[in-house]
């Protein structure tokens, strides 16, 4: 004899409802990863005073996949990798905020970069991050130390 009972009406209302609510949080989660993506772009651009009106191609690797690739002039077309996720991002924009290590033999690697990442700009490497350890970061500016006033 089965125990399995139908679903009531009010059942399979709140079971939509969270099928419904778990699509819009995806959706969300695109658009917020899409912006994120758009600011490291321009980040980039700004970076490297690349003028707005000349096509430029960012392709960003990240353990030997491309995770991103852009093109185009006044906006970048972005095209993200299906299977991009939000830490990734975040790895990216930790990356690109780390100076390049001026004696990489010297340097041990860091834990917090367990992934190898490169930034192509137009076909030429401006960021690389390998075993821990950057060793080019063309993006990367120094924070600057807010004036004080006394």
């Amino acid at each position: 004899m089965s125990t399995h009972t139908p679903m009531g009406r009010d059942e399979k209302l709140e079971s939509k409802q969270i099928g419904e609510d778990y699509r819009e949080i995806e959706q969300t989660s695109v658009v917020l990863l899409a912006q994120i993506l758009a600011k490291i772009l321009k980040q980039i651009r700004e970076s490297l005073n690349l003028p707005k009106d000349k096509n430029t191609k960012v392709e960003i690797d990240l353990d030997g996949k491309k995770a991103l690739e852009a093109s185009g002039s006044k906006s970048l077309e972005v095209k993200p990798s299906a299977d991009i996720s939000a830490d990734d991002v975040k790895y990216i924009q930790k990356a690109i905020a780390q100076p390049a290590q001026k004696h990489k033999e010297s340097v041990a690697p860091s834990h917090e970069f367990d992934r190898n990442l490169t930034i192509k700009v137009n076909g030429q490497e401006v960021l690389r991050l390998k075993d821990g350890v950057v060793e080019l970061n063309a993006l990367y500016q120094e924070r600057r130390e807010p004036v004080q006033y006394s």
